[in-house]
């Protein structure tokens, strides 16, 4: 497992690389489930299953999803450690703390 920086925007949105996006949601469809101090971000088979979309926001094809529900209410953007988990099928990502030099003003 190789962990890697995620961002999420002050107002919660979750940012992907189009190569992160296609590699790990290539349905363009996640579920994302609050685990403590993790979030984890799970891939689904299609749009027709539900959850969250993640939609085109620039034309490299990088991707973003609104997941502003499911964090905590004192959360700040930033960018977060995350790791692919194999044996969940998830992309776990910690919400215990941000890098300040990378925190986004409030």
């Amino acid at each position: 497992m190789s962990a890697l920086d995620l961002e999420i925007t002050v107002d919660g949105n979750l940012r992907l690389s189009a190569a992160q996006a296609a590699r790990w949601f290539p349905s363009d469809s996640l579920v994302a489930l609050p685990r403590g101090d993790e979030l984890w971000l799970v891939p689904l088979t299609g749009p027709e299953a539900g959850g969250l979309l993640l939609k085109q926001r620039t034309p490299a094809g990088d991707r973003s999803a609104l997941i502003h529900e499911v964090l905590p209410l004192d959360f700040c953007g930033g960018r977060y450690p995350a790791v692919w988990d194999d044996g969940s099928g998830a992309l776990r990502m910690s919400l215990a703390a941000v890098s300040p030099s990378t925190q986004e003003p409030s």
